[in-house]
């Protein structure tokens, strides 16, 4: 009988057979080489005239807070699934910024090509060269292989 039901639910009436339901979404957070893309904004700062960042982990967690929350939606976005914002993910995070600055990316196979992109964009390159920033987070998820990435700068 409850078979039956579930069939009645899910046929199209003009067509005898089961609608198919659609694919799984699968999400995961990578393995991206945090310390590769920290060699990478920063040869981007030197190239600038800027002091380096160092990798934060505080800040790193507020990144992979803001992939996951991206790669769920299936869209870039600096507005997190709570209603929050780039510098209340670095304070939950434990980071007391009185700096912080978030980029976000889509599609791009690697972090290598998400800072191109960044590097292009003025908005975002104003952010890449902060000059009072000191700290960095970065991290990715993905949803369906394609990949969502945050960069969280700061400074306490």
């Amino acid at each position: 009988m409850i078979a039956f039901a579930c069939a009645l639910l899910f046929a199209d009436p003009g067509n005898p057979s089961p609608v198919v339901a659609p694919t799984p979404v699968e999400y995961r957070v990578s393995g991206l080489n945090a310390r590769a893309a920290l060699a990478e904004i920063n040869a981007f700062r030197r190239r600038h005239g800027l002091r380096p960042v160092v990798l934060d982990q505080r800040l790193s967690r507020a990144a992979a807070a803001q992939a996951r929350t991206q790669a769920r939606r299936g869209k870039i976005g600096h507005q997190g699934a709570d209603g929050s914002k780039p510098w209340d993910r670095a304070k939950r995070a434990g980071y007391d910024a009185h700096l912080t600055a978030e980029n976000v990316a889509s599609g791009q196979k690697s972090f290598s090509e998400a800072m191109r992109g960044w590097e292009r964009s003025a908005p975002h390159k104003r952010n890449l060269l902060l000059p009072d920033a000191q700290a960095a987070g970065v991290a990715v998820s993905y949803r369906n292989g394609r990949a969502y990435y945050t960069l969280v700068l700061g400074a306490e």
